[in-house]
């Protein structure tokens, strides 16, 4: 029974000899240590779910993650963490929803980020991350500008206020060509149909 236990405790102070070697191997080279990995482990289900919610808040046009990750998305999601830490990819994937480039929206740019273009290579995490595809601040308007947006703004407003009406009275001029049609084709007798095409030929 002692040999036993002897042979145990031998082989835990093994493991954590080991574990210690290990750790000071991966801090001499420049690697995350093994608390570090710990902690940037990614819980994949709840990255699913932030990256989601993420593009729903900024009703960004991003493809959402419907079908899981991957093996090799996990592996660069779980490598990308471990370089920069979880920290720093939910803040680039929060800048990438953000972005009006990378959504699409510059109307001279034709071209969409996802989640495979951000994470495959370390020059667009870290473009993403350092700010390159940031929106530009609002321009500050002069009162006069101001005032001149205003009046574009109307214009255009009245503009479709004239176009909703006139396809509003067209629908209803056909709406009404449609019940005369029927009537005469439907509210009449025979009799007075005889009558009608006689007056026609004698005309």
């Amino acid at each position: 029974m002692k040999e036993k236990e002897a042979k145990r405790k031998y082989k835990e102070e093994g493991k954590k000899e080991n574990t210690a070697l290990l750790v000071l191997h991966a801090r001499t080279k420049g690697r995350p240590s093994k608390d570090r990995l710990d902690a940037n482990r990614i819980n994949w289900t709840a990255f699913v779910n932030y990256f989601n919610s993420v593009m729903d808040f900024h009703n960004s046009t991003i493809c959402r993650i419907h079908c899981g990750l991957g093996a090799g998305q996990k592996r660069r999601l779980q490598y990308l963490a471990n370089e920069w830490g979880k920290g720093a990819l939910v803040k680039a994937i929060t800048m990438m929803a953000a972005s009006d480039v990378c959504n699409g929206r510059c109307p001279r740019v034709r071209w969409k980020a996802s989640l495979h273009w951000l994470i495959g290579s370390n020059e667009n995490f870290e473009k993403v991350l350092n700010g390159y595809y940031d929106n530009p601040p609002p321009v500050e308007l002069s009162p006069e500008e101001e005032r001149q947006l205003e009046l574009e703004r109307y214009k255009a407003r009245e503009a479709e206020r004239r176009a909703e009406a006139r396809r509003i009275e067209e629908e209803e001029s056909a709406r009404r060509e449609a019940a005369r049609d029927y009537a005469a084709r439907h509210c009449v007798t025979y009799e007075q149909y005889l009558r009608m095409k006689e007056k026609e030929a004698n005309s």
